[in-house]
């Protein structure tokens, strides 16, 4: 073993104070947490200042509709200025408490007592017997607030069935683009058909500008359909009141799901419905108010109680009371009641015409929409056969081209013919998604 040099002791670790190592790493771990403190802090804020795109679906589309619309919001407001008319209706069935003060003062001293008058009193009355009247305007008040909440409905579906078209018409004219796009991506493969055949001598010059110019119709095509997208996607915004905050629409056009099962149901609700349900309100309403005319035909009974002051000094006033019993009876008002009930039986009648004429609407509409539905179904099938042979038909006119037998014309066609059965089959897709939520609002 090696020795140690004089004067010199082995180290030893209960002989070295272990502090300051252990204050360094404390200060180090410190700064990590604080630095990935600081760090989640800095993201968390950045998230929160950029706001997230919203994903648009059916539902989702459908939920904030219904949220967010000016015509919801203000029917949310007759909803509540109905329930606040409620209460303002009744409070004449409720005790009415009323105070007076009276002051007076004399032109000149009385005999007896001075100058000044003093009384004061206050009153109590609570109607007893109504006959009627207080049930008929609990009646006619919550008919109020049904009718309101049923207008909100209305105005709920309403907003969720124009949001959703102008979806499905968003989502229709990304599908034009996507169509236009190919049809650009034809006229470049033609244009670089015609170049290389022009090269090699065997196409004139003039295939090489015929090629060129139907490239630059492409493109402006494109650019159109480009825009009229951007409108689609601003009716959207517009209809979901969403005009600052970033979107993207989830799914592409296609075909609803169990059109036929949402025909089936919309024919067991052909006797629902909110237009319906308004005039059912209105008729209980109507004739809750032909029948308060002849209550009002009644007398009315209330009950007073009253205590009085009065006095020529304030410190020695004299003090009295009464209760009693008031009867109120309008005998005769010239056929003004009768009148009105007479007009109130004829609301309920025209009333009835009108539920009668909506029913006759509504089957008249179930009847074309289902007309409608088994006529597209039928004709997106053909588009998409249409599409099959079509597509087959361009390839084979390029390649034909390509080998001098057909005009660039003829290849031109051919490719116009996808173009056409393509937008035709996603037309049809449109088409058939808005009967499809129509259905929809039909059952509500």
């Amino acid at each position: 073993m090696a020795s140690l040099s004089p004067g010199v002791q082995p180290t030893s670790l209960n002989n070295v104070s272990l502090f300051p190592y252990f204050f360094h790493e404390v200060i180090m771990r410190i700064a990590m947490y604080l630095g990935i403190l600081l760090a989640s802090w800095s993201l968390a804020s950045s998230e929160e200042s950029t706001p997230a795109t919203l994903v648009l679906t059916n539902i989702s589309v459908s939920e904030r509709a219904r949220s967010h619309s000016p015509a919801v919001r203000a029917g949310r407001a007759e909803v509540e200025a109905s329930s606040a008319q409620r209460s303002a209706q009744l409070s004449p069935f409720l005790p009415q408490v009323g105070a007076r003060m009276d002051y007076r003062r004399w032109g000149s001293e009385p005999d007896m007592g001075t100058r000044h008058s003093y009384q004061g009193q206050i009153q109590v009355e609570q109607q007893l017997l109504t006959f009627g009247r207080l049930r008929s305007t609990r009646s006619l008040t919550a008919d109020a607030i049904r009718a309101a909440e049923t207008d909100l409905y209305g105005d709920q579906r309403d907003a969720a069935l124009r949001a959703l078209i102008a979806l499905e018409g968003y989502r229709f004219a990304q599908a034009t683009v996507t169509v236009a796009q190919a049809r650009l991506e034809q006229r470049q493969g033609e244009y670089a058909d015609a170049q290389k055949l022009f090269e090699v001598g065997n196409v004139p010059m003039l295939d090489v500008r015929e090629a060129r110019i139907n490239v630059a119709r492409a493109e402006d095509s494109l650019a159109q359909v480009r825009a009229d997208a951007q409108r689609a996607r601003a009716d959207l915004a517009a209809a979901l009141a969403m005009e600052e905050q970033a979107f993207t629409v989830a799914d592409d056009l296609a075909r609803p799901n169990d059109l036929d099962a949402i025909l089936a149901q919309a024919h067991e609700h052909l006797l629902d419905g909110i237009d319906l349900e308004r005039l059912t309100i209105a008729r209980e309403s109507t004739q809750t108010q032909a029948d308060l005319e002849l209550i009002d035909s009644l007398p009315q009974v209330s009950g007073i109680a009253a205590a009085t002051t009065s006095g020529s000094r304030l410190n020695d006033m004299d003090d009295d009371w009464y209760v009693g019993i008031g009867l109120s009876w309008t005998l005769y008002d010239g056929g003004g009641r009768y009148a009105r009930r007479n007009a109130q039986q004829a609301n309920l009648r025209r009333i009835q015409a009108q539920r009668d004429a909506i029913l006759d609407e509504r089957q008249r509409e179930l009847a074309v929409i289902q007309a409608d539905a088994s006529a597209l179904a039928a004709r997106i099938a053909l588009q998409e056969s249409i599409i099959s042979d079509t597509e087959a038909n361009y390839e084979d006119a390029r390649v034909l081209y390509q080998t001098g037998e057909i005009t660039l014309t003829r290849v031109g066609e051919a490719g116009l013919a996808v173009v056409e059965a393509q937008f035709n089959r996603n037309r049809y897709l449109f088409e058939e998604s808005v009967l499809a939520h129509r259905l929809q609002a039909f059952m509500e």
